[in-house]
């Protein structure tokens, strides 16, 4: 069988993507953080920057994105805007003097909230094209729909982004769809229903494979005599007696275009856990070479 797949290129290199999708959700859902710990992810309320405002379009993006997040994310605390204590900072994102994202904030605000990573993502475009094929009297005017999503994933270590990406899927469509796109009066198809899961879906799994990737780390958030906080607790599995090593994570680097980011450092020392909350922790330090406000711990 393989061989007659190989006997046609396209169709062998189908095979490989699909094989290699398959060994990726493996990795996903059995590989877990040193330590155990889950890692807590914040996600920016769902981003529609189409024309089409419709709910129907949105929902079932959101729908096929969600259910890819939770299925094939089981290492990650997802928090996102239904919740309870949902950080204001993600429905506002800060923002630098050009209107950009300020990553630098973004990070420093994720570490006190004890978030690894924030995900930024939506329907960016809901497009059109035309495109003449054939040959002779054969030649026919097809028409196509383009939907396009982008996602953006930070690190709150060092602010730098995991993932920037934009995803696209085209599906072939009548003039008929295109004229009602234009007038903003687009009808959901099954074709497009299905692309629009397609689009969803594979940004959810890129998204997994990048978090995947991570290890947990969580932040000091205060530091009295012989004393921490950390900004994580019993959420994503610390508990009393554990040991972690700290790291200097404070350095801070800035780029030739005034981006700033946080740049991984040495051990620093080491703390033992000994109160744990929901979402914080308290410790002892047990060997100290600079321990600070900022500085991250992994398991050890």
């Amino acid at each position: 069988m393989i061989i007659i797949c190989c006997l046609s290129l396209s169709g062998c290199s189908s095979y490989q993507q699909d094989i290699r999708k398959v060994t990726r959700r493996v990795t996903q859902k059995f590989k877990i953080s040193k330590g155990g710990y889950k890692k807590k992810v914040g996600f920016t309320p769902f981003g529609n920057n189409t024309f089409l405002a419709a709910g129907d379009f949105q929902s079932i993006f959101e729908a096929n994105f969600n259910q890819v997040i939770t299925g094939e994310c089981p290492n990650n605390i997802i928090i996102q805007s239904k919740d309870d204590d949902y950080p204001d900072f993600l429905r506002q994102l800060p923002l630098r003097p050009s209107g950009q994202i300020d990553n630098f904030t973004l990070a420093k605000q994720s570490r006190l909230r004890g978030l690894n990573a924030i995900v930024i993502g939506g329907l960016e475009d809901i497009s059109s094209r035309k495109e003449l094929k054939g040959i002779l009297w054969y030649r026919d005017t097809l028409a196509y729909l383009q939907i396009q999503a982008t996602v953006i994933v930070y690190t709150s270590e060092t602010g730098a982004k995991l993932l920037d990406r934009s995803i696209i899927r085209e599906i072939e469509v009548d003039e008929v769809d295109l004229d009602q796109l234009k007038k903003g009066r687009l009808q959901l198809t099954e074709e497009l229903t299905a692309a629009m899961s397609k689009v969803a879906r594979e940004m959810g799994q890129e998204i997994c494979y990048v978090l995947t990737s991570q290890p947990w780390r969580g932040y000091v958030t205060t530091v009295a005599g012989d004393r921490v906080t950390l900004s994580s607790g019993q959420r994503v599995g610390l508990k009393t007696g554990h040991f972690l090593e700290v790291y200097d994570s404070n350095e801070i680097m800035t780029g030739g275009d005034g981006v700033q980011y946080f740049m991984p450092g040495p051990n620093i020392g080491r703390i033992k856990i000994d109160t744990v909350y929901p979402d914080t922790a308290e410790g002892t330090i047990i060997e100290n070479n600079g321990i600070s406000i900022g500085s991250s711990v992994m398991a050890k």
